[in-house]
């Protein structure tokens, strides 16, 4: 998946013009609106006593995945204005790897969110009483050993695996959405949950698009790879903000 643009490329005036205003557009939102509103969230989740233990501590992981992605990512936009480069997707080895390890372990969320939330809705009388640490226990091992088996085969190009796992996560998060309409507690999380989806339907399009190559103009693959990047981006702010108001 990686890009990487110098002023020595073949790109037209309006060409670089698109990249680079995609590239200072995304820069700019990880300062003033996915970063801040991350943290916040965090500090608000982490010092109230209202949610269930559950509920919070994935909130929590959601609030420091998004966090730990803007930071990676302002990180990488930084480095390449200061070397000049246009545009760069990932980086070297390690940021990639560190930008994609909370953006898989983010896409595991959603679902156990909405586990929960069916939890909470099937076991209604006794889920408020009911505050152990194994539910906590089990969907964090499940979801570590899932974003490590994928960082394993994670690289510069995208790999089948990676496709399959896109396009199954994807899959289950339509049949969840749509069984989302019919659970109460879950209505009250439906906005997230949606932007959850948003962000999966782009990381799902940019890599069937890196899998399979359909395009002979280099630009398109640049420009898509930011303009998608800036869009999760703006996803991850509104999934924050959503949680605040």
């Amino acid at each position: 998946m990686n890009s990487t643009v110098s002023a020595d490329d073949d790109y037209s005036n309006v060409e670089q013009f698109a990249l680079i205003s995609l590239n200072v557009f995304e820069f700019v939102s990880h300062i003033f609106l996915d970063c801040p509103f991350a943290a916040l969230n965090f500090f608000f989740i982490f010092t109230t006593s209202i949610l269930h233990s559950n509920l919070k501590f994935i909130l929590l992981c959601q609030s420091g995945c998004i966090f730990i992605r803007g930071i990676v990512r302002f990180e990488i936009l930084l480095e390449d204005f200061w070397t000049g480069q246009i545009v760069s997707t990932d980086g070297g080895d390690w940021q990639l790897r560190a930008m994609l390890a909370p953006i898989y372990f983010r896409n595991y969320l959603a679902h156990v969110l909405f586990i929960e939330r069916l939890m909470a809705t099937l076991w209604a009388k006794n889920y408020e009483k009911w505050r152990g640490w194994h539910f906590s226990a089990i969907w964090f091992s499940i979801v570590m050993g899932l974003t490590t088996l994928n960082m394993l085969h994670t690289s510069q190009q995208v790999g089948f695996l990676t496709w399959l796992t896109f396009g199954f996560v994807l899959t289950l998060a339509l049949i969840e959405l749509f069984l989302s309409e019919n659970v109460r507690t879950t209505k009250q999380m439906l906005v997230p949950l949606l932007l959850h989806l948003i962000n999966l339907c782009l990381g799902s399009a940019v890599t069937t698009i890196a899998f399979y190559r359909p395009f002979a103009n280099k630009f398109c693959y640049d420009f898509f790879g930011q303009l998608t990047l800036a869009a999760v981006s703006i996803c991850n702010f509104l999934i924050e903000l959503t949680m605040i108001l």
